[in-house]
């Protein structure tokens, strides 16, 4: 049900959930059942994982993607059945000939990771993982293999396909795309183009947090497989320790090169981490049953990755959407069922700048309108003698402007909270009469309509109460 939490949630824990599966299926494939429950259930509980198994944002859905297309890949090379990759043929009849139905998937999952977020965003470790990988073990049989014309051009009629269709419907995209790319912003503010840059090394600094609770086993199995690959280590499993590293590895210098980041985009890529966590666990399990014989080095592993799960779910249950903030947003929720009248819409303003706002608007199961910003409240639409206004509690000299206002309600601000007049508020607007209405322009461009450039303003006035934060993001 629209409104729900559950309508919310469920996608992306399904998700999450998913690439969890997926790891542990590449983990069994390689090392057998029990490594791949272990594989699972580490790739669930890493803090970053399990943080966006439980949000409505499009990261998850980019990570599915993502693992699935490496999934397809791992299906092909781990066991080498003889049928998995194509015969040896002429180069120019190998290009063109057909190919097993996990390759053709691996080409279209390779696309779709262009329509799950921005273009390449997902694609690029992923062409960058099984290029390095391929040349790293020179296996010439795999590389034919991959170089298919046909996968190829499905890879790139899926990636051209949203692009394309935008610019035909929203010329200007392009700006988005330059603004999120290239850092530059032709219509909004050049510093909010920047930032969110941070330096190459930000994603390496984030990877502890973003593995945790398994940070330090994660060190552990990364010097295993590193040993293993080129140092000797366990011979017969050292194309997977390979393999396993250069996902690692690879796919996170790859995501270290644009200026632009965010620790989010690490969710695609935790698949492998999480894996190399398992390796290391394994690895100390062992080491502990040189000291305790009688125990098991996986049943050990295993009890103390299901000890933290329910270490996990315990905080989660307990703290979970109970900081002040969100606490005092859904009091404020509750309050404006009551207190905004049946057959009455709410008009929240959209130009909050902060993520937050996102989830007042879903959990606003009330009649509602949204109102690009503030001054749209002048257009004629907007006609209805009093007006019931979600916005931020700094905002009421604005509306003082346009009427007689009276605070109904608002959420209570944390001691902890220094951002003074940005807690969310509900007002009773009396338009005064004869209100000049203003026609709204016939377009809002991408920047503006993300929050990314200024206006269009119906009224210049309410510039003056802009609060907005960088690129209109939390």
């Amino acid at each position: 049900r629209v409104g729900s939490l559950w309508s919310a949630r469920l996608p992306a824990a399904a998700s999450g959930t998913a690439i969890a599966l997926m790891a542990a299926w590449m983990g069994a494939r390689w090392f057998g059942r029990e490594f791949g429950v272990m594989a699972g259930l580490v790739t669930l509980t890493t803090y970053e994982l399990y943080q966006y198994s439980t949000l409505a944002e499009d990261d998850i859905y980019l990570g599915l993607v993502c693992v699935a297309c490496m999934a397809m890949f791992v299906r092909q090379l781990w066991p080498r059945a003889d049928g998995a990759l194509a015969k040896p043929r002429p180069l120019a009849i190998d290009l063109i000939a057909g190919r097993p139905m996990h390759t053709v998937l691996f080409f279209v999952l390779l696309g779709l990771t262009n329509l799950a977020k921005g273009p390449l965003v997902g694609a690029v470790p992923i062409i960058g993982t099984v290029g390095v990988y391929l040349l790293w073990t020179r296996d010439t049989r795999a590389m034919r293999h991959f170089a298919w014309l046909w996968g190829w051009v499905i890879f790139i009629a899926l990636t051209l396909a949203w692009p394309l269709w935008a610019m035909k419907h929203y010329p200007d995209v392009v700006d988005n795309w330059r603004f999120d790319y290239l850092g530059q912003s032709a219509t909004g503010d050049p510093a909010a183009a920047h930032a969110w840059d941070h330096p190459i090394w930000y994603y390496p600094a984030m990877m502890p947090l973003a593995l945790a609770p398994w940070t330090w086993a994660t060190i552990v199995g990364l010097i295993v497989a590193v040993h293993a690959s080129v140092g000797g280590g366990v011979r017969e499993k050292g194309s997977v320790y390979q393999f396993v590293a250069c996902w690692a590895i690879v796919a996170l210098l790859v995501l270290s090169l644009p200026a632009r980041k965010h620790h989010q985009y690490l969710v695609p890529i935790m698949a492998p981490w999480a894996i190399l966590s398992a390796i290391g666990l394994v690895q100390v399990g062992a080491w502990l049953k040189t000291r305790w014989p009688r125990v098991g080095a996986m049943q050990l592993a295993t009890c103390v990755v299901v000890g933290v799960i329910i270490a996990s779910g315990a905080i989660q249950i307990r703290l979970a959407g109970r900081d002040d903030r969100t606490a005092a947003e859904l009091d404020l929720v509750a309050k404006v069922k009551v207190l905004v009248p049946p057959g009455e819409p709410v008009l929240i303003n959209a130009d909050l700048g902060s993520l937050g706002f996102f989830r007042v608007q879903y959990m606003v199961r009330h009649d509602q309108r949204l109102l690009h910003n503030l001054s749209y409240l002048l257009d004629p639409a907007n006609d209805r003698p009093q007006w019931y206004v979600l916005t931020r509690s700094a905002d009421q000299d604005y509306l003082a402007r346009l009427g007689e206002v009276k605070l109904l309600a608002a959420a209570k601000v944390s001691p902890k909270d220094k951002t003074a007049g940005h807690n969310l508020a509900l007002f009773e607007v009396k338009p005064k009469p004869g209100l000049r209405r203003v026609t709204p322009p016939a377009n809002v461009s991408v920047l503006q309509a993300m929050g990314r450039a200024p206006g269009p303003w119906l009224d210049p006035g309410a510039t003056a109460g802009e609060t907005r934060g960088p690129a209109g993001e939390e």
